[in-house]
């Protein structure tokens, strides 16, 4: 049973938030001060920890701070919950350590018990199909799927075997964006052909099965084998990440559909808003499941536009993160990861958060717990990537006051 420490001096929240958080199958214990709290998560650490940065007997973001510096409670999932939620208040949190930041008012137990059920979830009920196969789609053109899925992938590629595959049809593939040339012509038919054709740059901490050039010419396309022999390269990897274009024709559709999870990236654009709806609801139409689909909006071109919670109302879905306008164009085009280039830019930053995100949510291996595992027959080479620039934080799942993820003004 998962294990929730609560770390707040109101008794009587965290005695009603331990009760709902017993309601829902884990195991909830309350501490009242922030010594008693420390002392509970380093002698037995928690899945996760709920702490209120005003704490009786000293300041709950040093008690955040204590648990990301300590070796025994440095993964443990840390969400704050503060009647304070001035953006410098959350600012703080974010610094100190926290994965989501909740404002208290009545009824924000539900949304923490829901928010901590979709984190800690089994993988089991996350997939409908090949585990670890996540699809990249967009909701319109031009919104950044091909860049979103590359420095999502190289991010990814750091900290687990992860493989960017080119899905989307496009003429301009995936190689092109990393300054390579596919290898072939036509779509991989077999395992054998699939590892032939990955390429890696020294650059790009993941590898990418770049694409094809010519995907319109129905003579050397082969569509409906392509995902097949994509997915027969899971056991080389624990990620795959398709870039799968609109996710409306073959190879892409059916990566949508098999996918574990489908990022879905739009823009603030209202004009965007119909069309993304009505792929919303024709995705769901197909049995895709509205958990399996995170939204992300995408401000490549600018922070103009609808507000996260306009956009949020307009699609009835919730969205999984917020890119705010950064650096990206500038990386991709001197094609390089924006972790690389511009790892203080705040798109790295959320796109790092994504990262830890979909590890979580997907449940798969590290690196070094993969180590551990026998190795697949003939997998790819892999190299050393370069550790990302600063302190790496969980995804943060709140629907208020995003932690790192909010547009400045918003």
């Amino acid at each position: 049973m998962r294990r929730i420490l609560i770390i707040d001096s109101d008794a009587t929240f965290a005695n009603y938030l331990a009760r709902a958080l017993g309601k829902a199958g884990y195991h909830a214990s309350v501490a009242t001060t922030g010594r008693e709290g420390l002392a509970e998560a380093t002698q037995t650490p928690p899945d996760l920890v709920v702490l209120t940065p005003e704490l009786s007997d000293v300041n709950g973001l040093n008690v955040a701070r204590r648990l990301r510096v300590d070796g025994r409670t440095r993964g443990v999932r840390v969400f704050m919950v503060s009647a304070r939620t001035h953006p410098h208040d959350i600012l703080n949190g974010a610094l100190a350590g926290a994965d989501a930041y909740f404002s208290r008012y009545p009824g924000v137990e539900t949304e923490i018990v829901t928010k901590i059920s979709a984190i800690l979830a089994p993988t089991g009920d996350l997939a409908a199909g090949g585990n670890g196969l996540v699809a990249v789609v967009g909701a319109a053109g031009g919104v950044g799927v091909s860049s979103l899925t590359l420095n999502l992938a190289h991010v990814l590629g750091a900290q687990t075997r992860t493989l960017a595959a080119d899905l989307s049809g496009a003429v301009d593939t995936l190689a092109d964006r990393i300054g390579l040339e596919p290898k072939s012509t036509s779509w991989p038919d077999s395992l054998g052909a699939a590892r032939s054709t990955v390429v890696q740059s020294q650059e790009w901490a993941c590898d990418v099965l770049p694409g094809v050039r010519e995907p319109f010419s129905e003579q050397i396309a082969r569509p409906e084998r392509a995902l097949a022999a994509v997915l027969s390269l899971q056991p080389d990897y624990d990620i795959l990440l398709a870039d799968a274009g609109r996710g409306l024709a073959l190879p892409g559709s059916a990566a949508v559909a098999r996918a574990a999870a489908v990022v879905v990236v739009l823009s603030a654009d209202a004009a965007q808003v119909g069309p993304a709806r009505r792929l919303l609801d024709y995705w769901q139409g197909q049995g895709i499941a509205a958990e399996r689909m995170l939204l992300v909006v995408n401000h490549a071109h600018g922070a103009d536009g609808l507000t996260l919670p306009q956009l949020e109302r307009a699609l009835g879905l919730m969205a999984w993160a917020e890119i705010p306008h950064g650096r990206m164009l500038a990386a991709n085009r001197a094609k390089q990861p924006l972790e690389r280039t511009y790892p203080r830019d705040p798109a790295a930053a959320v796109i790092r958060d994504l990262a830890a995100g979909l590890i979580q949510h997907l449940g798969v291996l590290t690196a070094e717990r993969g180590a551990q595992t026998a190795e697949p027959a003939a997998p790819p080479a892999r190299r050393e990537a370069e550790p990302a620039d600063g302190q790496r934080r969980a995804i943060d799942f709140s629907r208020r006051n995003r932690v790192g993820l909010r547009m400045p003004g918003r």
